[in-house]
């Protein structure tokens, strides 16, 4: 397919790259969200990404990919069942902060309790339902438009419940899939005799699995995949939970700088494909500016140590974050209000021990 100069100037083009840094955006406000949610448990080691997978997950999607080149037309049905119900969860999850604000506004949003799914309340049988629809919507028409819509509710998923704990992990799995990319789109065809990543990209149906626009100007599609928005924005949803721990302004963090290198790396991508006249993969360029643009920051502020171990926690994002909220303290305070005297020998021991410390401290002085 020959490409000129109509396609760099297609709205379409510019829309594509916009939706890519909108998802991830969103993806990281929520990211925070849901870190502070699971911070009491085990929930948030489950949900991190270590070593072995970063290593493995390249491997999975080699062993996948073939299996979609040699035997599409059979999976397209077990593709089909497995995204209607991942895009039902996504979409729930994508609408489910704005239903809970909506019904929390007008006081309507009980609890109920549902056999077999335990208690729900308003908001999530909405968004539920809401997703019921889209999906329904998507199965029946297959518009590019519901289906760029699910494909963006699974990127916003993903985004903020899988998390990078480190520059370490981001430098493995980012770096892996660099390689992964260029072999599949630029040598898989000395092997396979086809280009295995763009035969299955352009041969797959109406799947969330891709974001596309049909051109205006010109014939055919823009296009980009799902990994090609996810797993850069899992790294910068770790950069993004390190300013907030370090409490850096948004115009200073290594977010903002990232984002825009990431912008960047898209624009590359397109005037590449333009200029070599054929499908590009878009990690060649995305990984390169998002990676060495946190290094060089990273190093100019002496601070690569602490993003190459992940030294932020959780406590930190429920300090600094403006969503965090304290809820211990005035149930405390209510108790003791009350005249609880069990309380009173406790109260009168802390003040004794601050009492004896200070007469302490004034000793050693």
């Amino acid at each position: 397919m020959a490409y000129d100069w109509k396609f760099l100037v297609d709205p379409t083009t510019f829309l594509l790259i916009a939706t890519a840094i909108i998802t991830i955006y969103y993806g990281c406000f929520r990211s925070i969200h849901n870190a502070i949610s699971f911070s009491e448990g085990e929930e948030i080691d489950t949900n991190q990404l270590k070593v072995k997978t970063a290593i493995i997950l390249p491997i999975v999607g080699s062993i996948f990919l073939i299996l979609l080149f040699y035997f599409l037309h059979w999976l397209v049905y077990l593709l089909i069942v497995l995204l209607s119900f991942s895009s039902l969860s996504g979409c729930a999850f994508f609408f489910y902060p704005l239903c809970n604000w909506f019904f929390n506004k007008i006081n309507k949003n009980k609890s109920k309790e549902i056999r077999w799914i335990g208690t729900v309340n308003v908001a999530g049988i909405v968004s539920f339902l809401i997703s019921l629809m889209f999906v329904i919507l998507w199965l029946v028409t297959k518009h590019f438009i519901v289906t760029d819509f699910l494909a963006v509710t699974l990127a916003v998923t993903a985004l903020s419940t899988l998390r990078i704990p480190s520059l370490k992990i981001a430098t493995i799995i980012m770096w892996l899939f660099f390689f992964y990319d260029i072999f599949w789109v630029f040598l898989s065809e000395y092997i396979f005799k086809k280009n295995v990543m763009v035969t299955v990209a352009t041969q797959l149906p109406q799947l969330p699995m891709v974001v596309v626009f049909p051109r205006v100007l010109d014939d055919g599609s823009s296009l980009l995949g799902l990994g090609d928005i996810v797993l850069p924005g899992l790294f910068l949803c770790f950069l993004y939970r390190f300013d907030h721990s370090k409490q850096t302004p948004f115009k200073r963090g290594y977010f903002l700088r990232s984002w825009i290198a990431y912008a960047f790396g898209l624009i590359i991508t397109f005037v590449m494909v333009l200029a070599l006249d054929r499908g590009q993969p878009a990690l060649l360029y995305l990984v390169p500016c998002t990676m060495f643009t946190n290094l060089f920051f990273g190093f100019r502020r002496k601070e690569l140590r602490e993003l190459w171990t992940g030294s932020h926690s959780v406590d930190q994002l429920q300090t600094s974050s403006p969503v965090s909220t304290t809820t211990t303290l005035p149930a405390s305070s209510s108790s003791l209000e009350g005249g609880n005297e069990e309380n009173e020998p406790m109260l009168q021991k802390i003040t004794i021990d601050e009492e004896e410390r200070g007469i302490h401290d004034e000793n050693s002085q």
